[in-house]
């Protein structure tokens, strides 16, 4: 099951999650998954990322088309939401989710919702330091170690 800590500072996770490592989104990261994932077939995940998360029409060639002015972009041209998404996504493939924290806070709802609607069977630990979430919808996760049912929760969460 997903557990979203969500109202504590990055300080503070350190401190009472000590033995976890804490993981944020160097572009070093991204290129690795990227490149991985395409090595092990899994092209078809990136794609669903850029359908549901970006929303947008994936194109051959490893691109995109903007769904703001129609350009053709590569992979490495997402929004750092969909990175992130891929990256955990990466993260579960070569099963190094164990005694780590990620970091979501790039993230907006839209990536959000995708990671819980779509990796809820893994156990991710993951860290989000804002409540600017737009969208509520139903779903199972922790938050602070406690069951929630809608994404809205987390807003209430950090206000404890």
């Amino acid at each position: 099951m997903i557990n979203i800590i969500s109202k504590d500072r990055v300080e503070d996770i350190k401190d009472k999650y000590g033995n976890m490592v804490y993981i944020e989104f160097p572009w070093q990261l991204f290129y690795n998954a990227s490149k991985v994932l395409n090595q092990l077939g899994e092209y078809e995940e990136i794609e669903r990322v850029i359908r549901e998360v970006e929303g947008c029409e994936p194109l051959p060639g490893k691109q995109f088309r903007s769904k703001f002015n129609g350009e053709t972009l590569g992979i490495s041209e997402l929004s750092t939401g969909s990175k992130v998404v891929i990256c955990i996504y990466y993260l579960i493939k070569i099963d190094m989710v164990q005694n780590r924290i990620i970091d979501i806070t790039d993230c907006g709802s839209n990536a959000i919702k995708y990671i819980l609607t779509h990796y809820n069977e893994s156990e991710l630990n993951l860290f989000l330091g804002h409540e600017d979430l737009r969208d509520d919808f139903a779903c199972e996760f922790m938050l602070n170690g406690n069951m929630a049912h809608h994404l809205f929760e987390i807003s209430e969460g950090m206000h404890e």
